[in-house]
């Protein structure tokens, strides 16, 4: 969660401060600004007309799910403690056992479906879901964006991976109604690369600074595997330093 890449949060008068936020990407962004949205709302829940609220805040973060084999079958599930937000944005509860039209908007794309307050007998609880069982386009377009998912859950026998990685964000718009999803793929958390570095003369230096480097290319123009790799360490990898 972007959160967790933040040096400092703090607050002063009416505003939010964010140091430390350069580096990240338009993804996490977007999901930090939801959810600073949706905890604006929750803040201010029975202390003054939520409604109003609402209305001047767009792109609330509504959920985060861990893609899995029910978005590409029959749709999203809105947990229980994020029921008032739903009836908030969409400015009405849905009676139990019906539904509302919807359109979510995928990458600029829009699809029409359902939000339907599902009627389970012998349930005291109410369950909320956005349904597509019959709306084989966004089905098929879930399939693209998440390709890797997919084929994932799609090969293994009882249709569950720990190597999914993949991620959407339901954000509500403003509008009653009307939700985005969006994609991410950048919380690769179960792949991390071994890398083996022979150090020379700057061993020292490097260690000090905690950084390796190489030159990008020789006196003749030319370079080295071992060179370029240096470019493609990440974030979270293991280096092991052969020095003396």
């Amino acid at each position: 969660m972007p959160l967790d890449r933040i040096d400092n949060l703090s607050s002063d008068d009416n505003y939010i401060i964010l140091d430390g936020w350069d580096d990240l990407s338009k993804t996490e962004i977007k999901e930090l600004e939801g959810f600073i949205n949706r905890k604006i709302i929750e803040y201010y829940l029975n202390k003054v007309n939520e409604r109003k609220i609402v209305n001047v805040i767009n792109d609330v973060l509504i959920l985060k799910k861990k893609v899995d084999w029910s978005i590409f079958n029959y749709g999203i599930t809105i947990p229980q403690d994020k029921h008032k937000l739903i009836e908030l944005v969409n400015e009405e509860k849905i009676p139990r056992g019906e539904a509302r039209d919807i359109t979510v908007e995928i990458d600029e794309k829009s699809f029409h479906t359902k939000l339907r307050s599902v009627d389970i007998q012998d349930s005291e609880s109410d369950t909320i879901q956005i349904r597509y069982d019959n709306n084989t386009e966004i089905i098929e377009y879930l399939k693209e964006i998440f390709n890797n998912s997919w084929n994932l859950l799609s090969e293994s026998k009882n249709h569950k991976s720990e190597e999914i990685s993949e991620y959407l964000m339901l954000f509500s718009t403003g509008e009653p109604y009307k939700y985005k999803i969006i994609s991410t793929k950048e919380y690769q958390t179960n792949v991390q690369n071994v890398w083996w570095v022979n150090q020379g003369e700057t061993f020292k230096e490097e260690i000090k600074y905690a950084c390796i480097w190489a030159p990008l290319e020789n006196k003749n123009g030319s370079t080295y595997f071992h060179w370029e790799n240096v470019s493609k360490v990440t974030s979270g990898d293991l280096i092991l330093h052969n020095a003396n």
